[in-house]
């Protein structure tokens, strides 16, 4: 399902203890780096930490995507399973640069597009203001939710693979 906002949450359950998919999880999990080769194609699939419950990740990707979700989440112990809640957001300097952005861009479109013989830029810079808008929100969302769904089901396929369902 796409949401109008770049902000997730979602529940997965798993049939383990709460220690193990921890330990799967940092399995899977390798501290970040600075600088990442390219090339390099030996590594995991998430970056980021993993400790006392909670975690705090990000798929590493060998293509440019500003829209990567950062995945935060918490690791609850019920009687024979687990729960392990999931919030995937957009970087804060991701966030902040769409909000810088629109601004500006409606600055443009209604500031530098006005006629000189009205005074005023008509429907034309409206029409164009609002078309960018719903272009550049689209991209944006489907380029985040995109990267969500693949967090998501490798997230499930992880814990899900060794995990025996009782029923």
């Amino acid at each position: 399902m796409i949401l109008l906002i770049p902000y997730t949450r979602f529940t997965i359950k798993a049939y383990l203890q709460a220690h193990e998919v921890e330990q799967r999880l940092a399995a899977e999990v390798e501290p970040r780096q600075l600088f990442r080769w390219g090339f390099s194609r030996d590594h995991k699939f998430f970056a980021g930490t993993v400790e006392n419950g909670k975690f705090n990740i990000n798929r590493i990707i060998h293509y440019r995507n500003n829209f990567l979700p950062i995945i935060t989440g918490q690791i609850h112990n019920d009687l024979n399973t687990s729960r392990i809640e999931v919030t995937t957001r957009l970087s804060y300097f991701i966030i902040g640069f769409m909000a810088l952005f629109i601004p500006f861009w409606a600055f443009i479109s209604f500031g530098f597009l006005v006629s000189p013989e009205t005074g005023n830029g008509g429907a034309g810079s409206f029409t164009l203001f609002f078309s960018f808008l719903i272009l550049f929100y689209g991209i944006s969302m489907v380029f985040y939710n995109y990267e969500v769904n693949k967090a998501r089901r490798y997230l499930e396929e992880i814990f899900q693979a060794g995990g025996s369902n009782p029923i």
